[in-house]
């Protein structure tokens, strides 16, 4: 029986990291929810790129080299790492055929092609998703995606990290991850989330916000296996044999808090301390990180006892988290906490910062201390390097399997939900002459129309309300204020 359910998968980040060597949590949680969708026969697949506010539609072949060049570089056990796979699940397109979103913001949208063709009667649904943070802040096309084939969105919040903790972000990230979290409240049907923090964060924004509530749920990211078959073909370029030593593992940026355990270390030489552990620093210098930097490179008393490795294989980093004496973690803020699972599957005892997400993802395994609290921090770590920290049985850690699970049975019930309302209320499509018509008549006025009245407009419909407060018209400020007090 054909399936009913197409998904159009957001790849425009996967497209983007395809010469990335390491990959991001984003990424990993990217590159698993596609190969998801991958052959799955629940589901006919698309998948689209956005680019400069044009979306297309990605061909076959074109998904095939992107996933098996991905699976090389981060999951080299997969079958899709050995050699390009086909895709039974995947909607043949003509050649050449696109799906054209105008660059204009909101509502400026039109779909062409194979989508007009299959969305003339509603027998098959879509279902977007995009689970990267990047384009869902395209009003325009999510606009589109909803009003033109009726398609339905999911999203997926990672954090909401450069909104309450702006400080320890780029500038202009804040604004930027508004209108990402905006644009996944105002559209998306289903949002998921990585813990249940985040999803007590995402709802209080929304209220706070006075912004639509969609359904929130939390789904564990699937811990990846973790092994040393073949590490040995893949050496490092330093020696740590036979010498104690802790890793640090994350972007050097503020947020991760490494000048806490670069003044630690300082503190050990100044303090004559004996046998003093190496400290491995693995990430990615980031940003805003000038006071960090000036430590690693111009610190010469603890030069002889950092080791900073930026671009290592995952075969290396089980190499060095096994061997070490534990995972300092020691962030200020995050939104899930990767490489503390990781080090727990393991067994690699962790010292992390006591927050309410590490608490959910690491129970009462890791050492928990406040990431403020330097004195317990070098008491706890001396006492690890020359005691060592007994570690713990691992419960059983978050699976993909899990996941998807529950993933696959949230999506069936928007579809039954979907498909209901369908059945109430059917929509019907114009086609041929007609069609093209209307498409070229909204395309013509939309553009005579100034984008700034069209989001004025939009942003009215959502919030009529919130949207009289925020103008400077005075009478109609005083209205809005007046409704808003109920």
């Amino acid at each position: 029986m054909p399936a009913e359910k197409t998904i159009v998968y957001d790849a425009s980040r996967l497209l983007s990291r395809a010469t990335a060597n390491t990959p991001t949590g984003i990424d990993r949680v990217n590159l698993n929810y596609l190969l998801h969708f991958i052959n799955n026969p629940e589901y006919r697949l698309i998948c689209i790129a956005l680019k400069k506010g044009n979306a297309r539609c990605l061909d076959e072949n074109t998904v095939g080299d992107l996933l098996h060049k991905l699976a090389a570089m981060w999951q080299p056990n997969n079958i899709w790492a050995a050699e390009k796979q086909s895709i039974s699940n995947y909607v043949s397109l003509q050649k050449n055929e696109k799906l054209y979103v105008s660059k204009s913001p909101v509502g400026r949208t039109l779909f062409t092609g194979h989508f007009l063709e299959l969305a003339k009667n509603r027998q098959e649904r879509y279902i977007y998703i995009n689970v990267a943070h990047q384009g869902i802040n395209d009003e325009a096309f999510l606009w589109a995606l909803k009003h033109n084939l009726g398609c339905e969105v999911i999203s997926f919040i990672h954090d909401l990290i450069p909104i309450t903790h702006p400080e320890y972000t780029r500038e202009g990230e804040t604004a930027r991850h508004v209108d990402r979290i905006n644009g996944a409240l105002n559209f998306s049907k289903l949002v998921i989330v990585n813990s249940n923090h985040t999803q007590k964060e995402v709802l209080q924004y929304a209220r706070e916000k006075g912004l639509p509530q969609p359904k929130v749920i939390p789904l564990y990211i699937g811990v990846e296996p973790l092994d040393l078959s073949g590490a040995e073909n893949e050496p490092y370029d330093i020696n740590l044999a036979g010498q104690d030593y802790f890793v640090v593992l994350g972007t050097i940026e503020p947020r991760k808090n490494h000048l806490l355990l670069l003044n630690i270390w300082r503190s050990f030489v100044e303090e004559g301390i004996e046998n003093i552990p190496k400290l491995v620093v693995i990430g990615k210098r980031g940003w805003c990180n000038e006071n960090i930097i000036d430590m690693l490179d111009r610190c010469e008393k603890t030069k002889p006892h950092v080791v900073e490795l930026s671009d290592i294989s995952d075969h290396q980093l089980v190499q060095l988290l096994k061997g070490s004496k534990g995972l300092l973690f020691p962030s200020f803020v995050e939104g899930w906490g990767m490489p503390l699972i990781e080090a727990l599957s393991l067994k690699v005892p962790v010292i992390c910062s006591d927050l309410d997400v590490f608490r959910e993802s690491g129970k009462d395994l890791p050492t928990f201390i406040d990431p403020l609290d330097a004195n317990s921090w070098k008491k706890t770590i001396l006492q690890a390097a020359h005691e060592s920290i007994s570690t713990k049985e691992v419960p059983e850690l978050p699976s993909w399997e899990a996941h998807f699970r529950i993933l696959d049975l949230e999506i069936n019930q928007l579809e039954s939900e979907k498909a209901a309302e369908y059945a109430l209320r059917p929509i019907r499509f114009d086609t041929g002459f007609i069609q093209q018509l209307k498409i070229s008549l909204i395309a013509f006025l939309l553009r005579v129309v100034p984008e700034k009245t069209v989001r004025k407009f939009l942003k009215f419909k959502r919030t009529p309300v919130q949207s009289m407060v925020d103008t400077r018209f005075k009478p109609i400020q005083k209205l809005g204020k007046f409704l808003a007090k109920g």
